[in-house]
């Protein structure tokens, strides 16, 4: 299991109000756009080679953002449907590397 995780800019509102509750699971949260290593205009393929290099999970409101993991040679992940985002009514999904 992966101790940093990576916020998608799409959820980063509710990132910020469940940042004590993402902070008992991930010792690192990193922030798209907030960030220097992972700028605000990153494409999704961008983000899954850093997830991949730097042992990230991804949370995203994005359900394809998945399939990019798959071009940095992952060849398994994991997706759960983890949250609600009720302010932007939408899913928030776990990406996690599994080998």
């Amino acid at each position: 299991m992966s101790t940093r995780v990576v916020i998608d800019k799409d959820i980063l509102g509710w990132a910020n109000d469940q940042k004590s509750e993402l902070s008992k699971i991930y010792n690192e949260i990193i922030e798209v756009g907030n960030d220097k290593r992972i700028p605000q205009r990153n494409r999704d393929d961008e983000n899954a080679v850093f997830c991949v290099k730097e042992n990230c999970d991804l949370m995203t409101g994005d359900k394809t953002a998945y399939s990019y993991f798959f071009d940095s040679d992952v060849k398994t992940v994991q997706i759960e449907k983890y949250a609600w985002d009720t302010n932007g009514d939408k899913p928030i999904y776990l990406i996690k590397i599994i080998k």
